[in-house]
């Protein structure tokens, strides 16, 4: 698989990190069949898994049976040879998970936060940030960290996580605190976009190239993917779904604008209106699945007529990306019992006749953690993608 424009070296990093990606990818996998998956020869499959054995990141399994000849011997990633850090920094709580080389989550550290209260400080919050990190770096041998966030992390105290910030918005740029306590890679993403990456690699989404991730909690966000890649957009910032402007003149969102749709689709909006139709207070996903339990005509209304409002955004992005497939995660997905079936029956009304049968829904089964986890992604999706730069032996 030798590329145009290459180096011997950095052909061979090319195909290091090829066959990597295909043991995560196709594991257990034997040898002939990478070469036929790679279009490498036999010989320079054998080098390349020799060398990934030897730096203890693929193992040999078993032996697959076979009609005829030997038995292939079968190939798995090692998932505990590295580790990476996935921080949540989201406005309530900071959420910090090690995991391993399959997505598991080995450990969990949680922090309260309220980034609206007069309380915070950005200084605090550095510091926090560098201090759960570096004693997690004592405990795990961690090659990088993922840090996601939302947009933005405080509306009265106007900051948005980032190195430039926008006019009448304060920057916090978390990653050179971060660099200097411990000198690995730092990638930093939107929170819906990470956990559209979760649900890509290890969730809902593994046999989806195309499609759409919407993340509804305490705001509203998407995370759209074309072809396998993540749609960013020019700064960085496509999928602010919540934001489009549905109303002019109503309640007042995080972003400072009025009428996103964020203040009709948020988990809290959701609440709010539940707890006065049922004319008790209901203030978690709990309280109201037990009211949904019970069976509350006033609660039911209230639910259909947001599964209404989220069908009609939901199918208007349908038919701008034709995507093979609509997740939805956050703390919304736990209430999929309840509104899967009616959001379904909306959209059809919503999505283009032609478009009806060529996408599938879904609930994430992830919707606690999935951001945390996400994050570590963004660390993986760089390891994957250049080894050579995390593994001494293999820099030539």
């Amino acid at each position: 698989m030798r590329h145009h424009g290459m180096n011997s070296q950095d052909n061979r990093d090319h195909n290091r990190a090829a066959l990597l990606s295909l043991v995560r990818s196709h594991g257990p996998i034997s040898r002939s069949e990478l070469a036929r998956r790679s279009g490498l020869s036999k010989p320079v499959v054998t080098e390349i898994v020799d060398s990934l054995i030897n730096a203890n990141l693929i193992y040999e399994s078993y032996k697959a049976k076979s009609g005829v000849g030997r038995r292939p011997v079968m190939l798995e990633i090692n998932q505990d040879s590295l580790h990476m850090l996935g921080i949540d920094l989201a406005r309530t709580h900071v959420e910090f998970m090690v995991t391993d080389l399959t997505g598991n989550s080995l450990k969990t550290v949680r922090r309260p936060l309220n980034t609206e209260s007069d309380e915070f400080s950005t200084l605090e919050l550095t510091r926090l940030l560098a201090a759960t990190t570096k004693k997690l770096m004592a405990e795990y041998d961690i090659i990088g960290i993922g840090i996601a966030h939302p947009r933005p992390l405080s509306s009265r105290k106007r900051i948005v996580v980032g190195s430039e910030g926008q006019p009448g918005w304060i920057a916090l740029d978390v990653q050179p605190a971060l660099s200097q306590e411990t000198n690995v890679p730092i990638f930093v993403g939107n929170d819906a976009d990470v956990a559209g990456l979760y649900e890509k690699w290890f969730g809902a989404a593994r046999d989806l190239h195309d499609f759409i991730y919407v993340m509804v909690g305490e705001g509203v966000g998407a995370g759209i993917f074309c072809a396998g890649a993540l749609l960013l957009g020019s700064r960085g910032m496509a999928g602010e779904f919540g934001h489009i402007k549905i109303k002019s003149g109503e309640r007042e969102c995080l972003c400072g604008g009025r009428g996103c749709l964020e203040t009709e689709l948020a988990l809290p909006v959701l609440l709010e209106k539940a707890s006065e139709a049922l004319g008790r207070p209901l203030e978690s996903v709990e309280q109201l699945s037990a009211a949904l339990e019970e069976g509350s005509g006033l609660v039911k209304e209230v639910f259909h007529g947001y599964a209404r409002t989220m069908a009609i955004h939901v199918g208007n992005l349908i038919n701008i990306f034709d995507p093979a497939g609509v997740i939805m995660g956050g703390e919304i997905a736990h209430l999929g019992k309840y509104l899967e079936e009616r959001l379904h029956q909306e959209l059809g009304e919503v999505v283009h006749p032609l478009l009806r049968d060529g996408f599938t829904l879904r609930f994430s089964a992830a919707a606690d953690n999935m951001v945390a986890k996400g994050a570590s992604i963004l660390v993986q999706e760089h390891f994957f993608a250049y080894p050579h730069k995390y593994i001494a032996e293999f820099r030539g």
